[in-house]
């Protein structure tokens, strides 16, 4: 409907034979089906060859594409062979589906210079709207956590994110806010109870609720509207939808001026380029770095931190071995969101195939699903060991007694200074390539007196309080320019 075409929707693949020859007989036939592979009754593939053998003859055969969370080669044959026009893989965002429409029918699809373009104006009518808000953001992962905010500051939108459902109860009772970004499934309360919660307080009665899940299926969007919900966002994040479901509610008519420019301090990062290689096995670099506006850095920093996910294909085979299945199923929708957002195409998938699997009871038919997971993490795994290059390490503390040449402490100051100055540029502009330069850091300033306010320091930077860490990041210049041995310009 957004691409302002024409739709009806059904149940089944009978409904969808009645329904095309309905319109066919009354002169107002349809020109694209889009059909599930999986469903009660006949399936899309012999769904589609009864189309096709009714339809024989007839000049209004539909297009029809094919959509799954299975990525069976053998499927995908049999579809091509039922007469299926194209076949794609869910979560489906919104230009990727507007470019399989657009194959079907032969026409150009938006090159990669014409989605930048979109993107930015996308950037710029946002702000124009709902620059100023503050938006509340419920995730417990890292990652998700991150994307979110950088596509939110973007715009100019200041975000503050809580891990879980009750600590959204928690902080809206203390702040003002203008929407809640409410991920679905986390610990300690869930999203649909926090929602639930929040709406038997009559202040909040208006205040809009957004739900962000995995989930694509239109019940989990009927259940997020019945626990007081204002809407819903699937993951990965697509920001066409992001920005308008947030437009929406908050500014819809852009005519409230307390909106609409961005909070003082809030600056366009600097895109760096060269930060990555041309191609990383597992991962669609192009569509990542689409999604994130050219910040390679910022994709870099949560590529290294996706390392901190290298066990969690171990950790749903013990919970399937143990028939944790509500643990395991959790487990693969958390990938599933992650590996989303970072465009780690072919290990989405595989979670999520994971992830029906258990909803549906056929995971133990089904194992190779998860073999094909655990395959998928360490593809991407292994892309990302390049973007980790190995740090020449200086001495560590030496024991109590035992004296430190000029020497190291010279190689020391050699070794920091440029380091220091290089962090502290990065956290004038808001640069998320902070983050890595913090590791470099932290390799060859590796005394223990430093080790607290270097913790601290790269606590603000993982949350992206960048004025936070340069207080920490002054603390330990100061420090350095107290001894006579390290001189901090």
């Amino acid at each position: 409907r957004g691409f302002k075409f024409t739709t009806s929707s059904v149940d089944s693949g009978e409904a969808a034979l009645d329904e095309l020859l309905t319109a066919h007989a009354m002169g107002t036939p349809y020109h694209l089906v889009f059909m599930d592979w999986r469903m009660a009754g006949m399936d899309g593939i012999q769904t589609v060859q009864e189309i096709h053998q009714k339809f024989a003859g007839l000049d209004a055969v539909p297009k029809i594409i094919m959509l799954t969370a299975f990525g069976k080669h053998t499927i995908q044959q049999s579809a091509e062979k039922s007469g299926v026009d194209l076949f794609i893989h869910k979560p489906v965002t919104r230009v990727p589906l507007f470019n399989a429409i657009l194959e079907v029918f032969g026409e150009r699809v938006m090159d990669d210079q014409h989605a930048e373009v979109a993107v930015l104006n996308e950037e710029l009518e946002a702000s124009m709207k709902i620059g100023g808000a503050r938006v509340l953001l419920a995730e417990d992962n890292t990652i998700n956590q991150l994307v979110a905010r950088e596509l939110l500051e973007r715009v100019g939108v200041t975000v503050e994110i809580v891990d879980n459902g009750q600590e959204a109860v928690w902080r809206l009772e203390s702040g003002s806010f203008d929407a809640v970004l409410m991920d679905v499934q986390m610990p300690v309360m869930d999203g649909h109870t926090a929602t639930r919660t929040i709406r038997t307080n009559p202040k909040f009665a208006s205040l809009p609720i957004i739900a962000m899940t995995a989930h694509v299926l239109e019940s989990a969007r009927e259940e997020s509207l019945a626990s007081g919900m204002n809407d819903h966002l699937t993951k990965p994040i697509d920001i066409k939808q992001l920005y308008g479901v947030l437009t929406h509610w908050i500014n819809p008519d852009g005519a409230n001026l307390r909106f609409g420019r961005p909070p003082h301090g809030v600056t366009r990062m600097v895109c760096a380029t060269g930060l990555l290689p041309k191609v990383m096995e597992g991962i669609d670099l192009k569509s990542a770095l689409l999604r994130l506006g050219g910040q390679e850095a910022f994709l870099k920093s949560m590529l290294l931190r996706f390392t901190e996910h290298a066990n969690i294909g171990n950790q749903i085979q013990a919970a399937l071995q143990c028939e944790d299945f509500d643990t395991a199923r959790n487990l693969a929708h958390m990938m599933t969101g992650i590996a989303g957002n970072l465009s780690a195409i072919r290990l989405q998938k595989a979670a999520h195939d994971v992830e029906v699997a258990i909803e549906q009871g056929l995971i133990q038919q089904e194992s190779f699903l998860v073999v094909e997971l655990v395959q998928a993490l360490q593809q991407v795994l292994n892309a990302i060991q390049v973007l980790q290059p190995p740090v020449e390490q200086l001495p560590v503390d030496q024991p109590v007694g035992e004296a430190r040449s000029d020497n190291t402490l010279d190689l020391e100051q050699t070794a920091i200074d440029p380091i220091l100055k290089e962090l502290s540029s990065l956290l004038e502009l808001r640069d998320t390539d902070a983050e890595l330069t913090l590791e470099t850091l932290k390799q060859v300033m590796n005394r223990k007196s430093w080790q607290n306010d270097l913790q601290k320091l790269e606590e603000r930077i993982q949350k992206m309080d960048y004025p936070g860490a340069q207080v920490f990041l002054k603390k330990i210049q100061d420090s350095m320019r107290s001894n006579p041995k390290f001189g901090c310009a």
